[in-house]
This record gives structure tokens, sequence and C-alpha cells, in this order.
């Protein structure tokens, strides 16, 4: 599964387009699993997997911002 999801195209959108997992396409590349064990990965994969990239997305955000300020101010975001 964790091969399938990696590769190129498998997942969809981005920009104004929410992100999602082809679900077709990593079908077709777990042909040799059943479609339901398939579907029941997808269901608990991909909602962790948006939401392990939104913190890791907040957290380079942070460290950006971090990284412009003047060397002189002082951190007051401990997050």
């Amino acid at each position: 599964m964790w091969d399938a999801v990696q590769r190129s195209g498998a997942w969809t959108g981005g920009g104004m387009t929410p992100r999602r997992i082809d679900r077709h396409g990593v079908r077709a590349r777990m042909g040799h699993a059943p479609a339901w064990i398939v579907e029941t990965l997808l269901d608990a994969f991909e909602p962790a997997a948006l939401r392990a990239a939104s913190v890791a997305e907040k957290k380079r955000e942070k460290t950006e911002r971090r990284a412009r300020r003047a060397p002189d101010q002082k951190d007051n975001d401990d997050d």
C-alpha cells in the first residue's frame, strides 16, 4: 500500500482543489489484493496522511518565518 500511494500520480488535487488519493490508480497498482482490503486501507491511510502533511506544512512555515526575521529580534513564538 505504501509503495502504491507514494508513486507519481497517486495523489490528485492541490492548490485550490482538495488533495485526495487517486483510488482508481492505487487499486490498479494493487491488482493482486482484494478491492475491499485496498479500500479499507485507503480509508484509514488518506486522512492520516493529509493530517501529517498539514502538520508538516505548519512547521515548515513557522521555520521559514523565523529564518526571515532580523537576527536581533527575539523569538516569542514558543508554540
